[in-house]
C-alpha cells in the first residue's frame, strides 16, 4: 500500500528547508538541488509541491513570519510597555526571528524587481501596520496614549521596527533584546506619551 502523505505538512517542511537554506546561500545564490538536498527530496517533488521557485521562496517567507505574526496577535497592550512588546514580537530578538528577518530581507530585493512578489511583500505590512493600528486605537479609547494621528502613528512605529531589525540582523551582538527593548520604549513614549501620564 502506498504511503499516505499530507501534503500541505510536506510543502510547510520545504517551505522551513527554503528558509534554512536561504539564511546560508542567500536569495540569489538558493538553487533547487540544494533545497532537495536539505530536504532529502528530490527536485521532482519540489516541482510537485512549488510550481515556480518564487512560489517557494514565498511559501518561505509566509513561513518564516508567522512565529512573528502569531507572538504580535498574542500580545494584548493595555499599557505602553505592552506596546513595546507587541513591537518586539515582530523583531528579530530571538533565534527563530533573526532567522525570519533575514528571509525577509533577502526577499526585498526580488520585490524591486517583480510585481507580484512586491504585492505579497505591501500585504505583509498592511497586516503588521493594521495589527499595530489596532493597539493604537484601543490605547487610544482608554486614553492611555497621546492624542495623535493613529495612523501616521503606526507607520512611524513600524518603521522604527524595520529599521531596528535590520541593525539588529546586520550586527547581532550590538543588539541584544534589552537595546532593542530600550530604543523600542524610548520611540513609543516620544511619539504616544500623554502629555500629564505618568
Amino acid at each position: 500500500m502506498p504511503k499516505l502523505v499530507d501534503h500541505a505538512e510536506r510543502r510547510l517542511d520545504l517551505a522551513r528547508t527554503v528558509c534554512r537554506c536561504l539564511e546560508s546561500e542567500g536569495v540569489h545564490g538558493l538553487r533547487l538541488r540544494s533545497v532537495a538536498r536539505a530536504a532529502g527530496v528530490t527536485t521532482g517533488a519540489i516541482a510537485h509541491y512549488f510550481e515556480s521557485k518564487d512560489e517557494l521562496i514565498t511559501a518561505a517567507l509566509d513561513v518564516a513570519t508567522a512565529e512573528s505574526t502569531r507572538r504580535g496577535e498574542a500580545e494584548d497592550p493595555t499599557d505602553l510597555d505592552g506596546l513595546v512588546e507587541l513591537l518586539l514580537a515582530g523583531s528579530p530578538n530571538k533565534e527563530h526571528n533573526l532567522r525570519g528577518w533575514r528571509v525577509w530581507m533577502s526577499f526585498w530585493s526580488l520585490t524591486a524587481s517583480d510585481e507580484r512578489l512586491a504585492a505579497g511583500s505591501a500585504a505583509k505590512y498592511d497586516e503588521w501596520i493594521a495589527l499595530v493600528e489596532r493597539a493604537l486605537r484601543k490605547l487610544a479609547s482608554q486614553g492611555k496614549i497621546a492624542d495623535v494621528d493613529l495612523d501616521q502613528s503606526a507607520l512611524n512605529l513600524v518603521a522604527m521596527v524595520d529599521g531596528l531589525a535590520v541593525q539588529a540582523c546586520l550586527d547581532v551582538s550590538n543588539w541584544p533584546v534589552e537595546r532593542q527593548r530600550s530604543v523600542t520604549r524610548d520611540c513609543v513614549e516620544r511619539l504616544l506619551r500623554p502629555p500629564d501620564g505618568p
